[in-house]
């Protein structure tokens, strides 16, 4: 920042000046760039990718823009728009995560076609085909769920409050049935989104987060047959399995990781 002089009172001591940066990267081509004066976190990921000089200088055809025109389009439907300060203290590689933990999504290279791919992970799955995982076509390597004194009753959030010139302000959110499941003691779980700075998206993340913690999910790892070879990131597997003590029919999984494993084999490890 260069300041080519001007009138700043008549005190001798020059106070503690603050300055307000605005960036709204719009390379993807639609009118959702901007949400609210906030950036649209999928216009913050290309612009990652493809600058120059402080990103990795990749070109259109190395991208899949229609994946993230579609994250753009639903983020700016969300209002879910990000503040977001990099101030050279966290690598590219932390950066690109940080965008995708505000918003719930996974940025990754699909090893079908080498595209940079983005996909938010969302309730919108019901109408598209879902394989079946189970005994003919898996293996299962790891099944767990949270026990009852692991759940969370209660969600904090720390956002950059806009209102208070991007003081750190905490908001929370509580579940009542499962404070009186635990006897009204209080179990608690926090997290910090220093890019957001709405009050109202700050609730609703804030919820989000308490969803994912209150809820016992379970977390599975399977290695799985060739014919899921176009498995991708936050893909749906309806997983069949019989345990010793019972068992689970159409337990929707969501995919998080995949590994193309040793192609001697074949196998594809997939975690969710």
């Amino acid at each position: 920042i260069v300041w080519n002089g001007g009138y700043h009172g008549n005190r001798t001591v020059i106070q503690q000046w603050a300055a307000r940066i605005e960036n709204l990267p719009n390379k993807l081509g639609t009118p959702y760039s901007n949400i609210n004066g906030e950036a649209n976190a999928a216009e913050m990921q290309y612009d990652l990718l493809t600058n120059s000089d402080y990103g990795m200088g990749l070109t259109a055809d190395e991208i899949d823009l229609e994946s993230f025109r579609k994250v753009a389009k639903t983020l700016h439907e969300e209002g879910h728009g990000l503040s977001l300060v990099w101030d050279n203290v966290k690598s590219l590689e932390e950066m690109q995560k940080e965008i995708d933990r505000h918003v719930d999504a996974l940025t990754y290279i699909n090893p079908l076609n080498g595209l940079r791919t983005m996909r938010l992970i969302r309730d919108d799955y019901r109408d598209l085909p879902i394989r079946r995982a189970n005994k003919r076509n898996a293996r299962l390597i790891k099944f767990s769920r949270p026990s009852a004194d692991e759940l969370v009753n209660e969600m904090i959030v720390n956002f950059a409050s806009e209102e208070y010139q991007g003081k750190v302000l905490p908001v929370r959110v509580q579940d009542p049935a499962a404070f009186q499941n635990r006897d009204n003691q209080r179990v608690s779980a926090s997290q910090s989104y220093p890019g957001i700075t709405k009050l109202e998206l700050a609730k609703r993340v804030c919820t989000r987060d308490l969803r994912a913690l209150n809820y016992p999910f379970a977390r599975v790892q399977l290695q799985l047959s060739r014919e899921f070879y176009d498995l991708q990131p936050v893909d749906r597997i309806l997983l069949d399995w019989d345990f010793p003590d019972g068992g689970v029919e159409g337990l929707t999984l969501i995919v998080l990781e995949r590994d193309l494993g040793d192609p001697l084999t074949g196998a594809i490890t997939v975690t969710a």
